[in-house]
C-alpha cells in the first residue's frame, strides 16, 4: 500500500512508484510481494526511476520466474546433498546489512551440471538469488518501519555479497557449459533481479577464477553496484572484509564450507 505523506509535496521516487503501481495492477493482484513500495522502488532504482522501464522488467522477470519454477524453498526442489554441496549461507554486515556468502573456490561447478542439467542448475540458482531477494526485502522493510517518512533512493539498499575464490580449479574452466551456465545465471541475476546487491566483494581471486570473472563481468552493471575486486594476499583481502563483517560472522560463514 502507499505510504505517502499528503500533506507534503510528493518526491520523484513516489511519483514514480504510483506510476509503476498503475502500470502493474494485474501483477499486485497475483503477486503481493509487488504491493510494497520498498520493493517496487528496488526496481525503479535498477532502471533509473523510469516507471516504462521498470514494468517492462517486471514483467519479463515475472513471466521467466513462473517458466522455471523459481522460489525460495530450495528443499522442495533439490535434495540436502546437493543444498551442501552448493551451499550460500547468510549473515549480516556490522550495520545489519543482510550478506550472502559464495565459496566460489568449493563449489564444483562441472558437478553440479553433471548431476541435475542446464536448465535445473539456472533453476537452482534462480532460488538462491530469490532467497538473497527475500533477504534485502525483509532488511528494507525493517528499516522503514516509519510510516510517515518520505520515500527517497536512500530508504532502500541492496545486500552485499561476498565470493571467495581460494581453491577454484583450473579444472572447472575446461568444460565450456561451466563458463556458458555461469555467463547465463550472472546475466540471470542482472536481468531478473534488478538491484538486489550492492556490493559485491571478489577475493582470493587466482587466475583461473579471474578467466570466470572477466566472461561475466561485464553483465554486472545494475546502477549504484559497486564491485570490489583482491587477490590471494590474506592480509589485504581480509583487512577489507573484516570492516564490512564481524571476525565472528566471518568465521560462521567459511565453517559452512570445513
Amino acid at each position: 500500500m502507499e505510504q505517502f505523506p499528503s500533506t507534503a509535496d510528493p518526491t520523484k521516487e513516489e511519483i514514480a512508484v504510483i506510476e509503476l503501481r498503475q502500470r502493474i495492477s494485474d501483477v499486485i493482484l497475483v503477486d503481493e510481494k509487488f504491493d510494497d513500495d520498498f520493493y517496487l522502488l528496488q526496481w525503479l532504482k535498477a532502471q533509473t526511476l523510469n516507471p516504462s522501464k521498470a514494468e517492462d522488467m517486471i514483467r519479463k522477470s515475472t513471466k521467466w520466474r513462473q517458466e522455471l519454477n523459481i522460489h525460495s524453498n530450495l528443499a522442495k526442489e533439490f535434495s540436502p546433498e546437493f543444498i551442501k554441496d552448493f551451499v550460500v549461507p547468510f549473515s549480516k554486515t556490522k550495520e545489519g546489512v543482510p550478506v550472502a556468502y559464495f565459496h566460489a573456490g568449493k563449489m564444483d561447478f562441472k558437478a553440479g551440471l553433471i548431476t541435475c542439467g542446464k536448465s535445473r542448475w539456472i533453476q537452482y540458482w534462480g532460488m538462491v538469488y530469490t532467497q538473497m531477494e527475500e533477504q534485502m526485502i525483509a532488511f528494507n522493510k525493517a528499516q522503514n518501519t516509519n510510516e510517515t517518512g518520505r520515500l527517497t533512493s536512500d530508504s532502500i539498499c541492496g545486500i552485499v555479497g561476498l565470493v571467495d575464490a581460494q581453491d577454484f580449479s583450473s579444472m572447472q574452466l575446461l568444460d565450456s557449459d561451466v563458463l556458458s551456465c555461469a555467463v547465463v545465471n550472472i546475466k540471470n541475476l542482472a536481468n531478473y533481479f534488478p538491484a538486489i546487491a550492492a556490493t559485491f566483494v571478489f577475493y582470493n581471486m587466482n587466475p583461473f577464477f579471474s578467466t570466470l570473472f572477466n566472461a561475466f563481468k561485464p553483465f554486472l552493471t545494475w546502477p549504484n553496484l559497486s564491485l570490489e575486486v583482491y587477490g590471494t594476499d590474506e592480509k589485504i583481502w581480509r583487512e577489507r572484509v573484516l570492516k564490512i563483517v564481524h571476525l565472528a560472522d566471518l568465521n560462521e560463514l567459511e565453517s559452512y564450507w570445513k
